[in-house]
């Protein structure tokens, strides 16, 4: 294996800082387009605070995937990487996938099968290129100086820093928020992130601590229903109480619009529909466990016969409205991700991956996509008009995501080329 010791101070031209879902998938991309030369002329380091590469900490959750097996096996398969991951078709976890290919799988599946596919990519990458790879090392900051970054990380117990011409920062996301500001909503509160990830041995104590809980939930996308599916499957008290209050109604994914009028679903044809694909709610819509969670809620009032009601409460400040109800046992906090890591938790990527700070000047070289920080659609990648969130997901970062942030990056090297006097 070609891979270099660490060596403290080196400058790399790549700095992979976080190699979860996200850079995982943008080195895949970067191996089907061939742009893995222009990464790793002078090496490539990746950073990674896990013990593992690949996963990030999907195989911490407790539910499903928001997207069917099928379309992982579709990463795996994929004919433009020829026989890349050849060595995991037989696995177990993938074997799993195939015979459950239209069921939507567990995320800790899916991690463990990202774990495996990052050794495949790191092990062949090393084959033709210089990398280091650093796991159990956690990023502390990162600054330009002048044409390159600095990075500074702590690993085995010190202090290091190394340099790097890009650098690509996904290091995950985070749900932060003052339980002060919650105070008046419930006695207890926490994430939706905490909560799907809570063991049910620890969870459940939580719940059993009222007679009859009534629990208020702020948001309503994804994580939002998966904690309602969560509570759910925790909670057998038709006398429980679950609220959602969110800013916009349960939004439904559909494959096409014929198949939203079906189903008697109400949409704008203009701004539900995504142009390229076709579907109804593409990015912002709710799929499978929890497509069929909301539209039992939505009928029925509950998930199931011995579940807890289910109200849902739609306004433009849902904490005021949330807090003006009698106060609630327990609060969960379902209301998006910030993105963890250096350099903080604002970064304004737009719909090219390169980071600005909030006038909009593009920090040369610097790019992040991951959750928390993610692209916003585009007329390439598509996406209805309604949706005001972050792109993310394995399949997006291996193709759309990961072919639109390559393309600024090869964009911006071959500017500066040009301006340093080298042939094109």
């Amino acid at each position: 294996m070609k891979s270099t010791q660490f060596i403290a101070s080196r400058h790399y031209s790549t700095a992979l800082i976080g190699f979860g879902p996200a850079n995982l998938g943008l080195l895949i991309a970067a191996w089907r387009r061939g742009d893995l030369k222009e990464l790793a002329r002078d090496g490539i380091i990746i950073i990674e605070q896990a013990t593992e590469p690949g996963g990030g900490s999907l195989g911490d959750y407790k539910i499903t995937a928001n997207s069917l097996a099928s379309v992982f096996l579709e990463c795996i398969d994929d004919k433009r990487l020829g026989d890349l991951f050849a060595e995991l078709k037989d696995k177990p976890e993938v074997q799993l996938l195939r015979k459950e290919s239209t069921s939507a799988p567990f995320l800790a599946t899916v991690g463990k099968i990202l774990r495996d596919m990052a050794h495949v990519v790191i092990a062949a990458v090393a084959r033709h290129y210089d990398i280091t790879v650093l796991t159990s090392a956690e990023a502390r900051d990162i600054q330009q100086d002048g044409n390159h970054y600095t990075i500074s990380f702590r690993y085995n117990g010190e202090d290091h820093y190394v340099q790097a011409k890009s650098a690509f920062v996904n290091c995950g996301g985070i749900q932060s928020f003052s339980p002060a500001d919650y105070a008046a909503l419930a006695g207890q509160v926490l994430s939706s992130d905490r909560l799907l990830r809570m063991p049910a041995e620890e969870l459940q104590p939580l719940l059993n601590a009222y007679p009859h809980p009534r629990i208020a939930v702020i948001g309503s996308s994804h994580s939002a229903v998966s904690a309602i599916i969560r509570l759910s499957e925790l909670i057998s008290d038709r006398d429980a109480e679950i609220a959602i209050y969110g800013r916009s109604p349960l939004r439904l994914f559909f494959e096409s619009a014929a198949a939203a009028r079906r189903a008697d679903y109400q949409f704008n044809d203009e701004d539900d529909v995504c142009p390229l694909s076709g579907r109804v709610n593409r990015f912002s819509g709710l799929r499978y466990a929890s497509h069929q969670a909301a539209v039992s809620i939505l009928r029925e009032g509950r998930l199931g016969p011995h579940s807890p009601a289910v109200t849902v409460n739609i306004s433009p400040s849902p904490l005021t409205s949330a807090s003006s109800a009698p106060a609630f046992d327990i609060g969960i906090i379902a209301t998006g991700f910030s993105a963890k890591g250096p350099p903080g938790p604002e970064r304004n990527s737009h719909a090219d991956g390169r980071v600005r700070d909030n006038n909009g000047r593009v920090y040369q070289g610097l790019y992040s996509f991951g959750l928390g920080s993610g692209l916003t659609p585009s007329f390439k990648i598509g996406g209805e008009k309604s949706f005001r969130g972050k792109l993310d997901g394995v399949w997006l970062y291996i193709n759309d995501i990961g072919d639109a942030v390559l393309d600024s990056y090869i964009k911006d090297h071959s500017l500066e080329k040009v301006a340093e006097g080298f042939p094109q």
